[in-house]
């Protein structure tokens, strides 16, 4: 059973290949609007979303756009009621050179655009063969119970197994007269649009005959030219049974489908059309569509063809991949699939099946005999092979129960597997095989329940995202795909980390769930301060009903643990524990919700959809090794990645200092080669007027190496995409210091924004994502061309040049926009810390802008760090100009640690410890104290291990510090 995830990650399937690097086809992309009117609107002049994409596409020199799926066809084909996402999406071809993955992360932040994505290249490769492993090869019906199954169904020619590879040989003597005739060749051409071209498709079609992938040559003979893989797979599912030759199939009088996807004599393991060919067989209506190949993309029009094809009756089975490592491919892991592993025929997990929590279920994939070209026969290996062997005994479940959905047909294979593999596999795969082994005899024989989870949140007690160190609830709803539970079916939960626990050492009661009905129930949970915040909190469901003999288990994670939202003001924003600021990734526009302005219009107030791209944190040193960049931002089409989590972002609702108090902490943990330093960002939003549309960033730097790091600076990128991207502007106010981006068409719409540094700036670059020119250190671009070498992405020079680039290129016009402000420049010694603050603000006029920055640089909510040595540098030897809070020593610490302060004046000083909830834990001083440094000595000893802040407060001012117990 797959894992259930907070957000939704899409991606492609796999068969019998090793870990790839990805692929798409150049100059290819899908694109699905959010509504159908929006997606039917193509007039130019209007204001509609498809107008929008119709003139960034013209920039990147669209030539074709193409509707997967003509409007209202997939309603009238079987009379279902199916989604209109195909309706909604179209097919795009374009003649630049850009990165398709780019070009449609940008097309994809668009108003009315639901994604956008590149048409990806799957794989399938054969494990190689080894004589001395199952002699026969054909020895796994009885150990599947298939010959106990077709003593009760042999299926029968109406049940289609589509074999969607690199073609099947239906000429082969075991193959020969099973395969599928089309009853109306060409009526898909009707029905979709990207297939107008598909006629006298009487057995099938091959959708990548010859010729290159973005160009191929196509043709009605699915037959293959270049690859075994295809025939192997269609066999092992469909070849004639009981006919005195070659091989059995498990599907025994189901007939097959051919659809050949890939597979050339140039390219013999690249499946260029798996996705198209699932669309083909559900239109032309198989029962059982096998997918034996695949790959790792995230791929939102995949799991919508999937989602399309399960809604007309099909149920797609898919190889879960051969790594050998605890990775999800797809279709195989999207919900709506029944992914199967591979075991040898001693129900040993195959030392090549890729393992984890999607499975469903394992099938014989080591030494499998079936049919090859040239009417031979051969043994294969790979999850390829058990795919097909799982696809022929669903035909059977689907002939011997026509009326089941294919969820109905799925959860029974699952729910009927033999869990006793476990007995023999190693511990490192508990629970990651899936139900178990296959079982046909029980999958056709005893209906079973078969209860999912449909969807999972995990809050805290008042409804809001839940937090470390909160009591709160997993909160499930459960859907029961098979025959009805009884009343003893419960669920017992098992946290899968340390420092969390689950429910109450008792299984929670569930009771019965009919067949189709769903349930809601909540888990108690609580996530300690301690927890470790490189891992996902993560819970196995155990599922058992003693009523019925049933048993199962899922698994459920918190993947967006570590973000969290600031929403008090007008300044909507999220920022994660990465360093990122509105997505973790900027690419797939996950992991956060970008910036959406509340904007005052004539009609009131209005929350806009997210106007930024991706924004993150630059840091550039120098010691003595020499010169570093680290950051979190993209450099051709995905980040560096280089910061790695402390502690998660957090928000407290009021907090200590704002209305909105949100800290986390990160470290260059991502970037071993560079010189190691922590980041403490802390994040404050406020309500009033004067700064209702801004957003304070702290960020404390302290040089955790034992190098002199000099020459440092600071700063945050930010790719703005406000309304109609490729038409915005970056200019100057010189006057305030202001670098600040709009749009100069729709100002009635779009607001102004800025990001404006808080302390000394060494850099305002405006950037022209676009720029084709020729490079220096204040003109180049973003965008990344593999064969362009001015579009070569955002490169490390270009980085280190956006944090000292001055005010000297501070505007751009017309174009797509970046921006770059920065502080510094800084030295830092071992343990030395610096603070650097930005404001991130919006104004629906220049003027409106420009007040809210002035307010928040007024509002002096924390001090920054003056160029030079970092706050910790040399002892004073003067009176402090300031009264701050010093990096305490050690730290982490444990138990104990010192507390660093200077004051300015004679004057009463509290000193006051909280927890990251705003608890108070301790006060450690509140009395008078002169001008200087002092120290107070801080025994935690008590306290568990986490994150806490350090308050100080005068007559003046109000200073805090993030430090950390680690026990």
């Amino acid at each position: 059973m797959m894992i259930v995830r907070i957000f939704l990650l899409l991606s492609v399937c796999l068969g019998t290949f090793p870990l790839m690097a990805q692929e798409a086809v150049p100059g290819r992309l899908y694109l699905k609007f959010e509504t159908v009117d929006a997606a039917r609107k193509a007039t130019p002049g209007s204001s509609d979303p498809s107008d929008r994409v119709l003139s960034v596409l013209r920039l990147y020199g669209m030539t074709d756009m193409t509707p997967v799926l003509q409007p209202g066809e997939s309603r009238r084909m079987k009379g279902l009621d199916v989604p209109d996402d195909l309706e909604r999406t179209y097919e795009i071809r374009y003649a630049s050179d850009l990165d398709p993955a780019f070009v449609a992360s940008k097309l994809a932040q668009l108003p009315g655009v639901a994604y956008a994505e590149p048409q990806y290249v799957l794989h399938t490769q054969l494990i190689p063969n080894d004589p001395r492993i199952g002699q026969n090869g054909h020895d796994y019906f009885a150990n599947h119970g298939v010959f106990s199954a077709w003593d009760v169904t042999q299926s029968s020619s109406d049940i289609i197994i589509a074999i969607v590879d690199s073609g099947t040989d239906y000429l082969h003597p075991d193959l020969a007269g099973k395969h599928w005739r089309n009853p109306n060749p060409g009526l898909i051409a009707t029905l979709s649009p990207i297939f107008s071209h598909i006629a006298n498709d009487t057995i099938g079609w091959n959708f990548w005959n010859s010729g290159p992938i973005n160009n191929p040559e196509q043709n009605a003979d699915p037959r293959p030219n270049g690859s075994d893989h295809g025939t192997h797979v269609g066999g092992l599912a469909a070849a004639n049974t009981n006919n005195g030759i070659g091989i059995a199939g498990t599907g025994f009088n189901s007939t097959y489908m051919i659809v050949r996807v890939g597979g050339t004599v140039a390219e013999p393991t690249s499946i260029g059309y798996g996705y198209q060919g699932i669309l083909y067989a559900a239109l032309y209506g198989a029962d059982v569509i096998n997918c034996s190949f695949g790959g790792t993309n995230v791929s939102a029009f995949g799991q919508d063809v999937v989602t399309f094809a399960h809604s007309l009756g099909s149920l797609i089975v898919g190889a879960a991949g051969n790594t050998n490592t605890e990775t999800s491919f797809y279709p195989a892991s999207y919900p709506e699939v029944l992914s199967v592993g591979a075991i040898q025929s001693n129900d040993i997990r195959s030392t090549f099946s890729s393992f984890g929590f999607d499975l469903d279920v394992m099938a014989r994939g080591t030494s499998v005999l079936s049919t090859v070209l040239g009417n031979g026969y051969a043994l294969n290996s790979g999850t390829s092979m058990a795919s097909p062997i799982v696809a022929g005994i669903a035909a059977l479940v689907r002939h011997q129960h026509p009326s089941w959905s294919p969820d109905r047909v799925r959860q029974q294979i699952r729910s009927s597997a033999n869990n006793a593999v476990y007995g023999g596999n190693s511990l490192n795969v508990a629970f990651k095989l899936g139900k178990g082994k296959v079982d046909a005899s029980r999958a056709v024989t005893t209906p079973l329940p078969g209860v999912e989870v449909t969807n999972v949140r995990f809050l805290a007690d008042d409804g809001s995202k839940l937090s470390f160190g909160e009591d709160g609830n997993i909160r499930l709803t459960l859907i029961n795909h098979g025959a009805p539970t009884s009343g003893s079916f419960s669920i017992q939960p098992v946290a899968l980390n340390n420092n969390m626990t689950v429910g109450s050492g008792s299984a929670i009661a569930v009771g019965v769930i009919q067949t189709g009905g769903s349930v809601q129930i909540d888990i108690p949970i609580f996530i300690q301060e301690n927890f470790n915040f490189t891992e996902t909190p993560t819970v196995r469901l155990m599922m058992s009903d003693t009523g019925t003999t049933y048993t199962d288990f899922e698994v459920v994670a918190f993947e967006d643990f570590l973000y969290d939202v600031i929403d008090v003001n007008r300044a909507v924003t999220s920022f994660a524990t990465n360093g990122t600021i509105g997505y973790e990734s900027a690419t797939s526009g996950s992991g956060g919700i970008g910036f959406q302005p509340i904007v005052e219009t004539s009609n009131g107030l209005l929350q806009l959809e997210s106007i930024l791209y991706e924004a993150g944190l630059m840091i550039s040193m120098t010691s003595e090794r020499g010169v570093f960049m680290v950051n979190q931002v993209r450099s051709t089409n995905v980040s560096d990645n280089h910061f790695r989590p402390k502690a998660a972002f957090t928000v407290k609702e009021p907090g200590l200092i704002s209305d909105a108090d949100g800290v986390a902490i990160f470290t260059s943990a991502g970037f071993p080669a560079s010189p190691s330093l922590e980041v403490i960002q802390e994040v404050y939003a406020f309500k009033e007027a004067a700064v209702n549309r801004s957003v304070f960033v702290k960020y404390s730097i302290r040089n955790t190496s034992s190098e002199l790091m000099r020459n440092v600076r600071a700063g945050l990128f930010a790719d703005w995409d406000i309304g109609d991207f490729e038409d915005n502007t970056v200019a100057y106010s010189a006057e305030d210091s202001i670098l600040y981006a709009y749009s100069p068409d729709q100002t009635d719409t779009y607001p102004y924004v800025a990001i404006a540094h808080l302390g000394p700036i060494t850099s305002a670059l405006a950037i022209d994502n676009a720029y084709d020119g020729v490079v220096d250190s204040l003109n180049f671009g973003t965008y990344f061309a593999s064969n362009n070498a001015s579009q070569d992405g955002y490169t490390r020079q270009e980085k280190l040049w956006s944090l000292r680039a001055g005010t000297m290129n501070t505007s751009v016009s017309n174009t797509d926009v970046a921006m770059a402000t920065a502080s510094g420049s800084f030295m830092l010694a071992p343990q030395q810390e610096m603070i650097v603050g930005f404001v991130i603000a919006f104004g629906e006029t220049l003027p409106i802008l420009r007040a809210q920055i002035a307010a928040a640089r007024a509002k002096r909510v924390f001090e920054v760090s003056t160029v030079g040595f970092g706050v910790s540098g040399p002892p004073w030897i003067d009176s402090p100009t300031e009264v701050a809070l010093l990096p305490n020593y050690p730290n982490p610490f444990n138990p104990g640690t010192t507390i660093r302060f200077t004051n300015t004046r004679f004057s009463t000083v509290k000193v006051d410890v909280f927890d990251m909830l705003g608890r108070h834990v301790t006060e450690l001083a509140n009395r008078t104290f002169g001008a200087g440094e002092h120290r107070i000595e801080f025994d935690a000893s008590g306290l568990a291990t986490g994150a806490y802040v350090v308050r100080l407060t005068t007559d003046d001012v109000v200073v805090t510090r993030i430090i950390t117990l680690l026990k």
